[in-house]
């Protein structure tokens, strides 16, 4: 099973929707990100954004909230950081308010991601602050896994996304707007 993603504007990324039904949209202000799974390696979008998946639990919704961690892997790092989010998956099995997740890796660039799907704003923002996110999601938890190769660039990044409907303007993204 592959997780195919492509993020932009939400304009653009409505339009790339519209042609392609089957695909699901989560937005935060004004960019967007449309993903979709099959059995394809080869995606629909022209970005390198296809994920092996790796471990998954339940379906993806577009109704519900999505969080999504970008993690890049170099060189012996790459091995013991899958056993590290392979540990990870079966821990958000037993986290309340998790619906899905699904832990994949870019077999072009051995590069991670973990998306999680909640059920509730607020669970996702009390997630942040428990043993589980300390222990496999944070900068410093995955310090480890990090070498020479790994040194200079972004170690890990992660996004917060809405459904459509509940997706609102930020007051630092609308002031960035108003510039």
């Amino acid at each position: 099973m592959y997780l195919h993603a492509t993020t932009g504007t939400i304009d653009f990324m409505t339009s790339l929707q519209e042609k392609n039904p089957h695909v699901s949209i989560s937005a935060r202000g004004p960019e967007a990100i449309l993903y979709y799974e099959d059995n394809n390696e080869k995606s629909i979008f022209s970005t390198n954004m296809t994920y092996e998946v790796l471990n998954e639990q339940g379906s993806l919704d577009e109704e519900l909230p999505l969080s999504m961690y970008y993690i890049p892997a170099a060189g012996d790092g790459t091995h013991s950081l899958r056993g590290h989010l392979s540990d990870l998956a079966e821990k958000l099995r037993t986290v309340n308010g998790v619906v899905s997740y699904r832990v994949g890796i870019n077999t072009r660039d051995e590069n991670y991601l973990v998306l999680i799907k909640w059920a509730d704003m607020s669970i996702y923002n009390d997630f942040k602050h428990t043993d589980v996110y300390e222990k496999y999601l944070t900068s410093e938890s995955l310090k480890s896994f990090r070498n020479e190769e790994s040194l200079f660039g972004d170690f890990l990044s992660s996004k917060l996304y809405y459904n459509i409907e509940d997706n609102e303007y930020t007051d630092e993204e609308k002031e960035e707007l108003g510039d």
